[in-house]
């Protein structure tokens, strides 16, 4: 089996070929950051249109290059969502007419799947683990029981940590990409020189809430003197507190459904200090945490041929019907 994966479900364009014995043949990715730049963030109508660009540059160089020829495809697989409709509208139709076009099976992936099951691309891992997302649209954490199966334990109740990251860079007069640019700077804060509350950290509940705390930074922000100094301070205390309550709510989702096995997901799982926490909270309970590679934590078509290689093997596939595949839909990975 060789399956090409497309993602296009915000404004990276991501194309992918993956094989049955979960070999990465090829990961091609075009990033848009230097025509989003002046903007500060995403412009979906410019997203859509790079995509449309590029996308089968991408598809010929990840044939080409490992000489490949495309009629060795077995099944395609493209990012159905969630995203932003114009970019996966590029996706869905350049993938539905190739599919066609070669008579291969092809399969609509949730988005929010693929980076779920992304760490297995490079690891061997045992169901059931629990699954923490965290990214610029998405803060949960799922119960992977197993291929197809999952449960929703928490979520955000208002902002991302994405989300979050993003908005204080902005406010600190960060560069674009904001997530990195702030996680850069953090490193040279200075710990405890604000004191930032836990948003419900001794709360039941595994949901999280990030609103109160953006507003409280922002707050912060304005009232400073903002140095550079004090900048690498706000960042450094913003990146510590969502990290701590991120951990006290993946040692309740472990411990509630007595599994020791973690996978972290999404772009902010890139986050060197979120890693090293989590290593050593896993480490004190005798589990196992597992990691994509730096590579593909943010979005990418290896994640959506993955899922699909993977999803085609455990259903009747079924041909050259990716619109009514696109319908269905599972609730509790965010549509």
């Amino acid at each position: 089996m060789r399956f090409l994966g497309i993602e296009t479900s915000c404004d990276d364009t991501g194309i992918s070929i993956v094989e049955q014995n979960k070999d990465l043949i090829i990961s091609c990715i075009y990033n848009q950051i230097k025509a989003h730049i002046t903007y500060g963030g995403v412009v979906p109508e410019l997203a859509s249109k790079k995509h449309l660009e590029v996308i089968i540059k991408l598809i010929k160089k990840a044939i080409i290059k490992p000489k490949l020829s495309i009629k060795s495809l077995t099944g395609l697989s493209y990012d159905a969502g969630s995203g932003m409709f114009g970019s996966l509208l590029i996706g869905t139709t350049i993938g539905c007419a190739l599919a066609y076009s070669l008579n291969i099976s092809s399969l609509a992936i949730n988005h929010l799947e693929g980076h779920i099951l992304t760490p297995m691309l490079n690891n061997s891992i045992n169901f059931p683990y629990i699954s923490l997302i965290v990214s610029g649209g998405h803060s949960e954490l799922l119960l992977v029981d197993k291929l197809g199966i999952y449960k929703l334990l928490g979520k955000t109740i208002d902002d991302s940590v994405g989300e979050v990251f993003d908005k204080t860079a902005k406010l600190l007069e960060l560069c674009y990409p904001s997530g990195i640019s702030l996680s850069n700077i953090a490193k040279a804060g200075i710990p405890n020189e604000y004191l930032l509350p836990y948003p419900m950290l001794n709360k039941p509940t595994i949901n999280i809430s990030f609103s109160g705390l953006k507003t409280l930074v922002t707050n912060i922000i304005k009232k400073e003197i903002k140095t550079t100094q004090s900048k690498a301070n706000i960042a450094k205390a913003l990146e510590d507190t969502i990290i701590k309550v991120l951990v006290n709510k993946c040692n309740k989702a472990l411990a509630s459904n007595n599994v020791n096995r973690l996978v972290i997901v999404g772009g902010v799982s890139a986050n060197e200090s979120l890693r090293a926490y989590m290593k050593v909270l896993m480490k004190s309970i005798k589990g196992t945490v597992y990691i994509s590679d730096i590579k593909l934590c943010s979005d990418n078509g290896a994640m959506i041929a993955f899922t699909g290689l993977n999803k085609n093997n455990s259903i009747n596939p079924i041909k050259n019907k990716s619109l009514s595949i696109l319908i269905k839909t599972t609730w509790c990975l965010g549509y």
